[in-house]
């Protein structure tokens, strides 16, 4: 039988929801470390892609800006030699 990601998604989150989070599991059980860090990981991870996007974006502008610079330099230093 054949699950589309979604329903796999939500039976994922029920099953966080379920599971009991007690510190003397966690020793026996590797489910409370790995719910842990997919809850810490859907509040980080969004607003990490997002600042990772404007970054990027961010110095890509600058290294076109670098580069209109640095031609528009070398070809006046070009005139000035001429």
């Amino acid at each position: 039988m054949s699950l589309s990601i979604a329903t796999m998604v939500k039976d994922g989150d029920d099953y966080m929801k379920t599971w009991p989070l007690k510190k003397e599991l966690y020793s026996m059980f590797p489910e409370c470390r790995v719910i842990n860090a997919t809850k810490f990981a859907i509040k980080v991870l969004p607003a990490l892609g997002i600042f990772t996007i404007i970054f990027y974006y961010s110095i890509a502008r600058n290294n076109l800006a670098w580069a209109s610079f640095k031609s528009r330099v070398t070809s006046e230093s070009a005139c000035l030699v001429q």
